[in-house]
C-alpha cells in the first residue's frame, strides 16, 4: 500500500474510501444522483488504485489528477469540480 505525501507535508496512508467520498460529494455537487455518483466513485478508485499500488509513494497531487482524468470519462462537469475541491 503506497504513502501518500499530502501538500500540508502530512504523510499517510492510502485511503480509497476518502477518494470515493471525494469523487462522490463533487458528483452530488452538480445533482448526480447517489446511485450513480457512487458507481463513479468506485470505478475511479479502481483506476487510480491499479495505477498506484505498485508505488512505494505518491502525492496527493498525483492521486488528485489520476481522479480527476478517471472521473472524466463518466462525468466531465464533476470532474472539473473534484480537481477544485480543496483548491482554495
Amino acid at each position: 500500500m503506497p504513502k501518500v505525501h499530502r501538500n500540508c507535508g502530512k504523510v499517510e496512508s492510502y485511503n480509497g474510501e476518502k477518494l470515493r467520498d471525494g469523487v462522490v460529494r463533487a458528483c452530488r455537487a452538480v445533482l448526480t444522483p447517489l446511485g450513480a455518483a457512487e458507481k463513479f466513485a468506485e470505478e475511479v478508485e479502481g483506476k487510480v488504485f491499479a495505477a498506484v499500488e505498485e508505488h512505494i509513494s505518491v502525492t496527493s497531487r498525483d492521486i488528485k489528477r489520476l481522479a480527476k482524468n478517471a472521473l472524466w470519462v463518466y462525468h466531465p462537469d464533476a470532474a472539473e469540480i473534484y480537481a477544485l475541491e480543496e483548491a482554495f
